[in-house]
Formats: C-alpha cells, structure tokens, sequence
C-alpha cells in the first residue's frame, strides 16, 4: 500500500484511494479499510525523505515550489489523521494508529524544521547542505 501510494503521488501530486488502491491489487484480494489506513501513515515517511531530499536539492524557495508543497500535503494529511476516531472500530487499529500517529507527526516536524532551516538560514548554506533530521523536543 505504501509503494503503490509514493507512486501515485509522485506522478499525480494526490493521495491514493481506497477504491483506486483496490483496483490496482490483483487477484481479487481485499484492501480492507485498517490495511489501506495503516498503509497511508507509512506512505507519509517516504514523502518525508522524499521532501528532505528536496529540500538538500534546493526545492524550497525554487520555482516549482515542490518541497513547500510537500509541506502543505503533509501538514494536510497530518490534520485529517488527527481528526480520525479508530476506536470506534472495535478492532486493534487503535493501537496502531499510536504508534504512526507519532511516527507521521515526527515526519511532518523533519520537513517543516528543515523548510524553516533553510528559510532562515538559507544564505549561509553551501550548495548540496542536508538539513538536521533530528526532532527537536522543548527540553533542548
């Protein structure tokens, strides 16, 4: 699910669906609704390390504007996520969801310190820097 999504995005600049998601497995297999779900939260990881690589290539501030849209589909993602209830479900997708929430909100905080880095600082920078990946937390 996450490589069929990274490449839809890649060539659209949209999120796979669910329907078109289960179109595209063959065999009759089922994309239950948890598979694709948990699928789309790893799915934000590779567009993360795909928005960093950006961002190190000079996306930010370019005029394709890829990484700041990067950005904004992450943040994007990001609140519909928040806005999910999957304990309604009855099933253990609670707890997985968790564990991604905190991976996929750690993703979206690399890109965005590394757009703000390069906003800030981006003048000082030698051609080909890489951004920092580490999360910084309010204690340092």
């Amino acid at each position: 699910m996450e490589a069929l999504c990274f490449q839809h995005y890649l060539t659209t600049g949209a999120l796979l669906s669910h329907t078109a998601a289960q179109a595209m497995i063959p065999g009759g297999i089922e994309l239950t609704a948890s598979d694709y779900t948990l699928g789309v939260f790893d799915f934000t990881g590779e567009v993360m390390r795909f928005g960093i690589t950006m961002i190190a290539l000079g996306g930010v501030g370019d005029e394709s504007g890829e990484a700041d849209r990067i950005l904004l589909d992450l943040r994007r993602l990001r609140e519909e996520f928040e806005g999910l209830n999957t304990y309604s479900t009855g099933g253990s997708l609670g707890k997985d969801v968790d564990r991604k929430m905190t991976v996929m909100r750690q993703s979206v905080e690399k890109v965005e310190n590394a757009v703000y880095d390069v906003i800030v600082r981006g003048s000082e920078k030698p051609k080909g820097w890489v951004p920092d990946l580490e999360v910084r937390t309010e204690e340092g």
